[in-house]
């Protein structure tokens, strides 16, 4: 049995063991297993944090940014220290230049879009120079 001095001085890794290992199905209540999984999910968090700081993927800007914030599971969190990396890397600092990388995207989004109507348009200009008699020529108003 564990005692409350012995459970104060322990990992949180090593309390969530001893837990499982105590915990009974049969007589457990669903608080118990909940606590206990709620437990779990800090654990996983508490892990991914700490491996993030040791291998320097985590920087002081990124834990305030993580102070602002409740994520329901590890990989909600995993997707925002990779969101942030992409951003620090690229030099988006604030969301004015993520704003203007959007619009020069749609932008350039737009301008590929004209230049592929004008490629078709000259591509159907090409084909019925040089293959006339396999392009139907437009009907008239006297010929209907």
């Amino acid at each position: 049995m564990l005692t409350p001095s012995l459970m104060q001085s322990m990992s949180l890794q090593h309390l969530l063991a001893a837990a499982h290992a105590e915990i009974d199905p049969l007589t457990s209540t669903p608080l118990e297993h909940e606590l206990l999984r709620r437990l779990d999910d800090m654990a996983k968090y508490e892990t991914l944090i700490d491996s993030a700081i040791d291998n320097e993927a985590v920087t002081v800007d990124m834990l305030d940014v993580l102070d602002h914030f409740c994520f329901a599971d590890g990989e909600d969190l995993r997707k925002a220290l990779q969101l942030h990396v992409v951003l620090e890397r690229n030099d988006i600092r604030n969301p004015d230049a993520l704003q203007a990388l959007i619009d020069a995207s749609t932008e350039v989004r737009a301008m590929a879009d004209d230049l592929t109507d004008t490629a078709t348009s000259i591509h159907a200009i090409f084909n019925r120079l040089a293959f006339p008699a396999s392009t139907p020529e437009p009907a008239t108003a006297t010929e209907e």
